[in-house]
């Protein structure tokens, strides 16, 4: 009978467990490896978007750039002025043989291989004039190759003016009927439009036009002009309520003579002065205009002059053009002024290819535009256009768009009743051709013009947007990690003007999210699509 174990048995035991530790010790080894990579990783990521944060979250609080490096240095710099006077500097500096972004000189993050800096002004074109730039494309390179990329837009700047209340649009040379077909002095027919930019409601009672007449009268008994809002002032005469379709939300006021320019006179037709001052004689805004640029009439069509922004001053001839829309028609004459009927609301022009679950639906078929009723009456599009493509089937809904209701237009093809999340009652049309640019064109992903018809083929609406307004797509790579960030243009006043930069920005209300999974060999990749929007819904952007 045997006691023990044998020399070589005992020696096969030590040999076995030798092999079993340093097997364990490599798993121990590749594990600790495989942490440690993820790990880096990681802070790598982390890193890139504490760069992107801070770049993004400081450009849009600027008001001009002061410098930037040329679009070739692979390392740039940028220095920009912050609405509060403040400058702030972006560039990197070399430490321990590495590269790492800075700002006002001091590490905040890295080490990098590339940070470029692009210029573009409002209209998206490349530009190296620090003046005009008004959009920036930014270029990260982290140290493992990783690549990110976006545009961040500069703060629209509203130059300040002594009170904050602008002349918007001024009817000099008005149609001798009004919009029911009546014969009418042109003296009754003139107005001018304010604009209250303040924070705080404004009281327009003895308020002076053209230093001559002062404000007297309010049919709605008040002379309150809240923040945001606009004013109309007719003559003392004037009937603008049921001489026009005055927008509902306008104050109408009236002043102590008839006519609104010296002497008891008509304004001029050619060349004259439109001079606001308040009850204390202080000028508050003047407009100098000219008949060249705008508001005189072609033909049949009668126009008003209709400044462009009111971050632009009052007095540059650039500034102000025709009004777009169409207010009335009689037999014999078409009258564009004042806020459209129909207004466009929001523009996906750069949507996602998945809808929100999952289904790749293409661009085109994606790409929404939303309307808006601001009226108090119910409007029929049926045979409306989009530039020029027919709205052709009513998908949910009628024809007839109620009052503070919405109207989603979608292509031929386009699902958007499935596609999006949408809330509530809403109409949704598509349109005869599968494109909204036009035929079966795109809406382009950079600038481009959205044209609104009405069945006699008026212009009701317009916006000729640009990237710099926002609606832009946001891509960050960090594989196996692909992110893209989709956003709609929606309007930030239902009364401003549809041709104000200001008076768009992108979405911030996340609409859906999808992830899509792809394996390529043994890796997967993660592919995270955002869409921001509010179809059929008050804009987050709103007040």
């Amino acid at each position: 009978m045997r006691n023990g174990l044998t020399l070589i048995e005992v020696i096969i035991g030590v040999l076995i467990l030798g092999m079993i530790a340093l097997l364990l010790a490599n798993v121990l080894i590749g594990t600790i490896d495989l942490f440690g990579r993820k790990q880096e990783s990681q802070e790598i990521f982390s890193n890139a978007q504490i760069i992107l944060d801070r770049l993004t979250r400081e450009i849009r609080q600027g008001s001009q750039v002061l410098d930037i490096s040329s679009a070739t240095d692979t390392l740039g710099k940028l220095s920009i002025q912050l609405c509060t006077g403040d400058i702030r500097s972006f560039s990197y500096t070399l430490y321990n043989g590495k590269y790492y972004f800075t700002v006002d000189g001091e590490i905040q993050a890295g080490p990098i291989k590339e940070l470029r800096f692009i210029g573009y002004d409002f209209n998206g074109t490349y530009t190296t004039l620090t003046s005009t730039i008004r959009t920036l494309s930014i270029t990260l390179v982290m140290d493992n190759n990783e690549k990110h990329m976006t545009l961040v837009s500069l703060r629209t700047q509203v130059q300040p003016q002594l009170s904050g209340i602008f002349i918007t649009e001024i009817m000099y040379y008005p149609a001798s009927l009004d919009k029911n077909g009546n014969s009418q002095d042109e003296r009754d027919m003139e107005f001018i439009v304010l604009y209250n930019g303040t924070t705080y409601t404004v009281n327009l009672y003895g308020w002076r036009v053209n230093r001559t007449t002062r404000i007297f009268d309010s049919p709605s008994g008040s002379f309150l002009l809240t923040p945001g809002n606009y004013a109309i002032i007719g003559g003392k005469d004037s009937n603008l309520t049921n001489f026009y379709n005055l927008p509902s939300s306008y104050l109408y006021l009236k002043t102590q003579q008839r006519g609104l320019y010296s002497a008891n006179g008509e304004m001029p037709d050619n060349y004259g002065s439109v001079v606001i001052e308040d009850d204390r004689q202080n000028v508050i805004d003047q407009v100098d205009y000219s008949y060249t640029w705008g508001g005189y009439p072609s033909g049949n069509n009668y126009y008003s002059l209709l400044r462009k922004s009111i971050s632009a001053p009052s007095n540059d001839p650039s500034n102000w053009r025709n009004s777009l829309c169409l207010n009335y028609y009689t037999s014999s004459l078409y009258v564009y002024c004042l806020i459209p009927r129909l207004i466009i609301n929001e523009v996906m022009y750069y949507p996602p290819t998945f809808d929100r679950s999952g289904n790749n639906r293409g661009e085109r078929n994606m790409e929404f535009i939303e309307l808006y009723n601001p009226t108090t009456q119910t409007i029929n599009i049926q045979n409306w256009s989009i530039n020029n493509n027919r709205f052709n089937t009513v998908v949910v809904g009628s024809w007839n768009i109620p009052p503070n209701g919405y109207a989603i237009i979608g292509g031929s093809n386009s699902t958007l009743n499935t596609s999006y999340n949408i809330p509530g009652s809403y109409t949704y049309i598509r349109t005869r051709n599968s494109g909204l640019g036009g035929g079966t064109s795109l809406l382009p992903n950079n600038s481009g013009n959205v044209v609104l018809r009405d069945n006699y083929n008026n212009i009701v609406d317009q916006v000729s947007y640009s990237l710099t307004w926002g609606g832009y797509r946001v891509y960050l790579s960090q594989p196996p990690n692909y992110y893209y960030y989709h956003y709609s243009l929606e309007r930030k006043h239902i009364f401003g003007n549809s041709q104000d930069p200001a008076n768009w920005e992108s979405s911030n209300i996340l609409n859906y999210y999808f992830l899509r999974l792809r394996k390529i060999g043994s890796i997967i990749y993660y592919y995270h699509y955002y869409s921001y929007c509010t179809p059929a819904s008050k804009n987050s952007i709103m007040p």
